[in-house]
C-alpha cells in the first residue's frame, strides 16, 4: 500500500514544474510592419502613426483574445491551454519587437518613439514569460504574464498622451 501511494504521488508530482515537450517550437518572427519612408512630410507622418496605431490595436487584441478564450484567468494544465499560451506569447513578443524597429518620420517624434519603444521592449520581455509558464507549467510566471497583459493598455495610453501633433 505504501509503495502504491508513493508511486501515485510520484506520478502526480512528476508533472508539476517539469518542462513540456509537447509545445510547438517558438515561432520565427516575420518581417516588421511597414514603416515610414525616410523622407519627412505629412504623408510619412500619417503612415507612421497609422502603422503604430494598427500594431498597438493588434497587440492588445492578441493578448486579450487569449484571455477571452480562457476567461477563468487561471493556469490550466491542459495541452490546449499551454499551446495557446505559448503561441500567443510568441506572437505578441514578435509584434512588440517589430514595433520597436519602426523609426519615426521626423526628429520631433523621437522622444515619443523612444517612450513607446521602452514600453514595447519591456512588454516583449514580460510576455515571453508565457512560453516559459506553459513549458514549465509555472503558475507564478503565468500570473506575471497576465499582469503584463493587463497593464499594457494603460502604458500605451500614457505614451499616446505624450504624442506630438502630426502637423508641424
Amino acid at each position: 500500500m505504501i509503495i502504491a501511494c508513493t508511486l501515485a504521488c510520484g506520478l502526480l508530482l512528476s508533472g508539476c514544474g517539469t518542462e513540456d515537450s509537447t509545445l510547438p517550437d517558438p515561432i520565427a518572427c516575420p518581417a516588421a510592419p511597414t514603416s515610414t519612408a525616410p523622407s519627412p512630410g505629412q504623408f510619412a507622418t500619417q503612415r507612421y502613426f497609422q502603422t503604430v496605431v494598427n500594431a498597438q490595436a493588434r497587440l492588445e487584441s492578441m493578448a486579450r483574445g487569449f484571455i477571452d478564450r480562457w476567461p477563468s484567468r487561471k493556469f490550466v494544465r491542459s495541452a490546449a491551454f499551454r499551446v495557446d499560451l505559448a503561441v500567443t506569447s510568441d506572437e505578441a513578443a514578435c509584434l512588440a519587437r517589430q514595433m520597436v524597429t519602426i523609426s519615426p518620420p521626423a526628429e520631433r517624434f523621437e522622444q515619443y518613439d523612444r517612450a513607446l519603444d521602452d514600453v514595447l521592449a519591456a512588454f516583449a520581455d514580460d510576455v515571453a514569460l508565457g512560453r516559459e509558464a506553459a513549458r514549465q507549467r509555472n503558475v507564478s510566471k503565468f500570473r506575471d504574464w497576465l499582469k503584463a497583459v493587463d497593464e499594457l493598455s494603460g502604458k500605451l495610453d500614457a505614451v499616446e498622451a505624450t504624442r506630438p501633433s502630426a502637423r508641424p
